[in-house]
């Protein structure tokens, strides 16, 4: 009799465990499924941004291409994005700083742009990331 009973607490003991131990893996990758889900939504954020100021470049070289008398200080839509470029730094068609910014729900990119010659053909000396102007 004892030992039936000793089998019945070690039985349940086991399906207690063993339910304990398939409650912490499934928990472990409900969380880590939702982790990968806010990643993804920060990462399109953050190509958005990207997008949008790049958009933003864009625009300001091709203002810069056609009238070197262009200074920038321009909001431009970009799908249901904005960016913003900055005011364009240098006269004429040397020596030109380009720099933009967009934000996407919080996320920040920014790009500085300089320019050694505009006209008859645009050399870019630079173009990158910036963190801040």
């Amino acid at each position: 009799m004892i030992m039936k009973l000793l089998r019945g607490y070690i039985a349940l003991i086991s399906i207690i465990l063993i339910e304990a131990i398939l409650l912490v893996i499934g928990a472990g990758i409900l969380l880590r499924s939702s982790g990968v889900a806010k990643t993804d939504v920060s990462i399109d954020k953050q190509a958005r941004a990207q997008a949008a100021v790049s958009a933003c470049a864009d625009y300001a070289l091709n203002q810069l291409k056609e009238t070197t008398v262009y200074t920038g200080n321009q909001l431009i839509n970009v799908g249901g994005d904005t960016c913003y470029i900055m005011n364009v730094s240098g006269i004429g068609g040397t020596n030109r700083t380009v720099q933009a910014t967009s934000t996407v729900s919080g996320y920040t990119r920014k790009i500085k742009i300089q320019i050694t010659k505009v006209n008859p053909t645009m050399i870019i000396s630079s173009w990158e990331d910036v963190v801040g102007f």
